[in-house]
């Protein structure tokens, strides 16, 4: 997964899929935001993300776990 960072630049994670806790979408007319929350408590949070392409993160972490 990853999410942008300032001046276009990308900060990359590693997801462990056992560590998941939960995958929050809420999607707009236009784009759309998508939180992943581990167990930890911590969220990764990637807003204003096409809708499309937060839909297919869904699926191939639904599809892989």
């Amino acid at each position: 997964m990853f999410n942008e960072k300032v001046l276009g630049r990308y900060e990359l994670k590693a997801v462990p899929y056992e560590k998941l806790e939960k995958i929050i979408y809420h999607g707009g007319v236009v784009g759309s935001e998508f939180y992943i929350v581990f167990e930890s408590g911590e969220k990764l949070e990637m807003s204003w993300t096409d809708k499309d392409d937060s839909k297919k993160v869904i699926i191939a972490v639904y599809i892989t776990r």
